[in-house]
C-alpha cells in the first residue's frame, strides 16, 4: 500500500468512526493494528504494510506522527475533547476518502473491524482497546519501541489456543527463519 492510500485509509477509518464518541487517536492505531494483523493472518500479507512499534499503550504505527502531521488541516483535523480525567485526540475527516485503488476485499475487511470496534452499543474505549491489543503475543515478545512482527498473529495468544494446519506451521517457521536471517 502507498503512502497516499495509507493516508486515505486513516480518512475512511475517521469517516466510519465520526459518530463514535470514544474514537480518537489511539483508537485510530488499533483499528489500523487489528485491521493489519487479521488481513495478514487471513492473506499472508498486511492489509496496510505499515510496521508496528510498541508503544506503553499498545502498538501504533511506525511514524504514525509525522503521516499525521502531513494530513492535519487538510485531510483531518483534530479535536481535543475531554473524556473523564483525559483528553480525547479525535481525529475528524475534513474530507470524503478515495478508496477506489484499496482492493475491496481491504475495505470490507477494514469495515468490519471498524464495525466491531465502534458501532452502538460495541464501541470500545480507547483504554479497553489498548488493553486488548497487549493480550497478543506479539506484544509480550517485544520491547518499548520494537518492531512487532506480524508473524506474531499466528502464535497463540493468552486466552485462546489458535490451531493450525502442518502446512501454516511450515510457513511459520519459514518467516521466522526468515525474519531471523535478515536481522542476523
Amino acid at each position: 500500500m502507498t503512502k497516499k492510500q495509507f493516508k486515505e485509509v486513516i480518512v475512511y477509518i475517521a469517516q466510519k468512526c465520526s459518530s463514535d464518541d470514544n474514537f480518537g487517536v489511539t483508537k485510530l492505531n488499533k483499528i489500523l493494528f487489528f485491521a493489519d494483523s487479521l488481513f495478514y493472518l487471513q492473506n499472508r500479507k498486511p492489509l496496510t504494510g505499515v510496521k508496528y512499534i510498541k508503544d506503553r499503550f499498545g502498538p501504533v504505527p511506525q511514524n504514525i506522527e509525522t503521516i499525521k502531521n502531513e494530513m492535519t488541516n487538510k485531510d483531518i483535523a483534530i479535536a481535543y475533547v475531554q473524556a473523564g480525567p483525559y483528553i480525547r485526540h479525535k481525529v475528524v475527516a475534513l474530507r470524503d476518502p478515495d478508496i477506489s485503488s484499496i482492493e475491496p476485499e481491504m475495505i470490507a475487511l477494514l469495515t468490519s473491524v471498524i464495525d466491531h470496534f465502534c458501532s452502538g452499543e460495541r464501541s470500545r474505549t480507547a483504554s479497553w482497546m489498548s488493553d486488548f491489543s497487549h493480550q497478543f503475543v506479539g506484544w509480550d515478545v517485544t520491547e518499548i519501541g520494537e518492531e512487532i512482527p506480524y508473524q506474531a498473529i499466528y502464535l497463540e495468544n493468552k486466552h485462546k489456543q489458535v490451531t493450525l494446519t502442518e502446512g501454516e506451521l511450515c510457513y511459520g517457521k519459514e518467516l521466522a527463519l526468515r525474519y531471523n536471517a535478515s536481522h542476523a
